[in-house]
């Protein structure tokens, strides 16, 4: 008799743990899923887009984010990265990709309260920006010999290239090329989310980064003909733009 009300017991313990469909030792999940758009729309690599009176493509898009964190309610924090490598160029190449964008998973403790914001940079901080791709293993992303420029003393934060029809004759033969580096052109953000953990644990946090975006100037947009390459901190302007541009660029869904 001892051990069946005992087997009872537990059976209630059992079952009142799991009332509300959420079991004690859950293992609780994020993805970011983060998808480049232009004008609001799916971006593709390679696919032609209005720019003003004429229209450009995109050939190559990508850039680093680091210190990746969830903030609760309640002001805590919860770390997801220090480092992520976003590559637009190898995994937006069709419309089907661009729809579903670039995701990241991470195991996480439970939040002590609600979500309230995802905070971030864009580049790396200036402490990291000391080092150097030697430093790391190769499945670091900060190991790629070709996202640091010796001449800057930086890593390359952003890349964005692609082909610009100048004349408006279906012809693109203006090759833009614009990279972001040094320790002034990092950017930190913290974006209010709204996103909820389901009864599994898991959340989805989605990231928009909207390309047309980063190239307006004023009330209209940067005139790529005149200035179509920057690869070199003595010419700041193009850098501060797309750098300053982000803040209007990047949206949570």
């Amino acid at each position: 008799m001892k051990n069946l009300l005992f087997g009872l017991g537990l059976l209630a313990i059992v079952f009142a743990s799991c009332g509300d469909g959420t079991p004690e030792n859950l293992d609780y999940k994020t993805e970011l899923r983060i998808k480049a758009v232009y004008d609001g729309q799916p971006l593709v690599m390679f696919e032609e887009y209005d720019y003003e009176d004429t229209e450009l493509f995109f050939s190559r898009l990508d850039l680093f984010m680091n210190n990746i964190q969830l903030n609760d309610a309640d002001g805590g924090s919860i770390p997801l990265s220090d480092i992520e490598f976003v590559d637009f160029t190898e995994n937006q190449k069709t419309l089907e990709d661009a729809n579903e964008g670039i995701s990241f998973t991470y195991n996480i403790e439970k939040p002590a309260a609600d979500l309230a914001s995802i905070s971030f940079g864009v580049g790396v901080d200036a402490a990291t920006n000391t080092s150097l791709p030697t430093d790391y293993s190769s499945d670091n992303p900060l190991s790629q010999t070709g996202y640091y420029w010796e001449n800057w003393d930086s890593f390359i934060f952003m890349k964005l290239q692609g082909q610009y029809d100048e004349n408006a004759d279906g012809e693109f033969a203006l090759q833009f090329l614009f990279h972001t580096g040094t320790d002034d052109q990092h950017r930190t953000f913290n974006l209010p989310v709204t996103s909820e953990f389901d009864t599994e644990g898991n959340a989805v946090i989605e990231l928009e980064i909207d390309y047309k975006k980063m190239y307006e100037v004023g009330s209209g947009y940067y005139n790529i003909a005149e200035n179509p390459v920057n690869h070199s901190p003595m010419n700041p302007v193009p850098m501060l733009m797309l750098s300053n541009n982000l803040s209007n660029a990047l949206t949570v869904k």
